[in-house]
């Protein structure tokens, strides 16, 4: 487009107003651009803080707000909850009569309330410990204003975290009334909008406008959601496992092209042949350390799609296999990019702070510990009953909890260090002028 050398308001349209009558008083101060502001008038990429935050205000109108990230999520818990827990104490009723077979771990299993492996459910209880604990934590350190250093003070992703860690306890404790393979999904959405949402949240610290929309963000979680039920479907193995690599890589390369040509994610188009001719032509790396990182994690992800189709192909099954593989495609992404994340830190000269190094110990450690007690399986809700029972353990903790119920407090423990991490990763940079923090 050709500027002209005069002042442009964002938001302002002079023909609507005046024939919806309305006086010109906007309820917010607009966003001046003039022609000095090269990134809003030119194909350029942004280099600091800054830059990308004009951008994303000329977007917002003069504010950031990511809000519709918690009230989006609170309104699909919300028609989430009442279906499944409907659906759920249906089949425990009629487990009572043997009608429908749940698979606990019958060795450890304490009935209690009307529950008949209580231990299982109350247990879970610890993912909404920590997600109060951490939202008021958040609440209560949360910077009053804006005072134009450091990042940007909008914390509404961090709340969104908090949530979706204390709704995976109602959601996880929902799934053990009555465990089965059919309403396993009840587990495992919330591990994996979790897991979303922690990759977008360390995102949008320094890329806010490019950050998706709330409701594009929750569409692909939905789509993957969808993809486990469609796994529970009688469909050919060679016909499902095609349909997910298909998808996944088409979303994994879309993604990562976006990213890399820092355009915004909420206007991804996966057929956007602009873009994909704009990277063919270019003679190298636009930004070589960017450039490794996605490759390898657009490797990565699509090699363990195709790894997973194959095995799944091979001996016939999807349910046994595809909601764990949802869920390490999210944690590979995240922890690449995370790594990725301080490393760029370093490099600008961003050094991190004592407790985010002893946090980031600790996390490996609880982590470490979580995912050997998750492999200790006690039941096996993709088989028979007869094959889950084998499987069947006693309780190792107090007489009652057994090596799941202990996943569950180190499992939600985890999480929970995780979002602290995220969150008190920056610091160190919270008093530094904008123009002066780099994007990366």
């Amino acid at each position: 487009q050709n500027f002209k050398k005069e002042t442009y308001v964002i938001g302002f349209n002079p023909l609507k107003d005046e024939m919806e009558n309305v006086p010109d008083q906007p309820s917010e101060p607009p966003i001046i651009i003039t022609p000095d502001d090269e990134d809003l008038r030119k194909d350029e990429y942004p280099t600091t803080v800054a830059k990308e935050l004009s951008l994303f205000q000329a977007k917002h109108k003069s504010r950031i707000d990511l809000n519709n990230y918690w009230k989006l999520l609170l309104i699909i818990t919300l028609f989430y909850l009442l279906p499944s827990s409907q659906f759920v104490l249906f089949q425990y009723q009629y487990s009572e009569t043997g009608s429908i077979t749940c698979f606990f771990n019958f060795k450890c299993a304490n009935r209690f309330m009307g529950f008949r492996a209580f231990n299982n459910v109350i247990s879970n209880v610890s993912y909404i410990i920590f997600g109060c604990i951490l939202f008021l934590f958040i609440w209560i350190t949360a910077p009053n204003k804006d005072k134009e250093l450091g990042l940007h003070t909008d914390l509404s992703l961090y709340y969104s975290l908090t949530i979706a860690t204390i709704f995976e306890g109602f959601f996880s404790a929902l799934y053990h009334i009555c465990p089965t393979a059919v309403n396993y999904q009840f587990d495992t959405s919330f591990m994996i909008i979790g897991g979303g949402l922690a990759f977008i949240c360390l995102y949008q610290r320094r890329h806010p406008y490019y950050t998706p929309d709330a409701f594009k963000a929750y569409s692909v979680f939905a789509l993957l959601i969808f993809l486990i039920l469609l796994s529970l479907f009688s469909l050919p193995s060679f016909v499902f496992w095609l349909i997910v690599v298909v998808i996944v890589s088409a979303v994994v390369t879309g993604t990562c092209m976006y990213i890399y040509e820092q355009r915004p994610l909420w206007k991804m188009d996966i057929l956007d042949y602009d873009i994909i001719r704009k990277i063919k032509t270019r003679s190298g790396p636009r930004n070589t350390s960017l450039f490794i990182l996605l490759l390898f994690v657009a490797c990565g992800d699509i090699g363990m799609t195709i790894g997973m189709a194959t095995y799944g192909i091979i001996n016939d099954d999807v349910n046994n296999v595809f909601s764990l593989y949802l869920i390490a495609i999210i944690i590979f992404t995240f922890v690449n990019y995370s790594i990725y994340y301080i490393i760029m830190k370093f490099k600008h000269g961003e050094p991190i702070r004592w407790f985010s190094i002893i946090l980031l110990v600790l996390i490996s450690i609880v982590w470490g510990i979580a995912i050997y007690l998750f492999k200790l399986q006690v039941t096996n809700k993709f088989g028979t009953i007869e094959e889950s029972n084998k499987l069947n353990k006693e309780c190792v903790l107090f007489h009652y909890f057994d090596t799941h119920d202990i996943w569950h407090l180190t499992s939600a423990l985890g999480v929970g260090l995780v979002i602290v991490s995220l969150y008190i990763l920056d610091w160190d940079i919270q008093d530094t002028p904008r123009d002066q923090i780099a994007l990366f």
